[in-house]
């Protein structure tokens, strides 16, 4: 029950930086978040399509426009070998 309770306030905080305060702040708070809860992964994924969605310019031709969504998912899979390897997730 507290493991719940802390995830839904690292989530909260994790949402308000992601419209409050710049990218890399955001990115940072994720990449340490990670690695502290297990499956992390889906909110870090989530944060690259919202702001993909509300950030995202649209392009004309073809330029991937989904590219912090493909960022966040390639950060999620890199963090998972580190996370098995560090094996220190709650």
């Amino acid at each position: 029950m507290r493991m719940l309770v802390l995830r839904t306030i690292a989530d909260v905080a994790l949402c308000v930086s992601f419209v409050i305060l710049p990218w890399w702040f955001t990115l940072a708070c994720a990449c340490a978040l990670f690695t502290t809860f297990r499956r992390f992964w889906v909110e870090l994924v989530m944060i690259g399509l919202m702001y993909d969605v509300l950030y995202g310019a649209p392009t004309v031709g073809h330029w991937f426009t989904l590219q912090t969504t493909a960022i966040a998912i390639a950060l999620a899979l890199v963090g998972h070998l580190v996370q098995s390897r560090l094996r220190v997730s709650l």
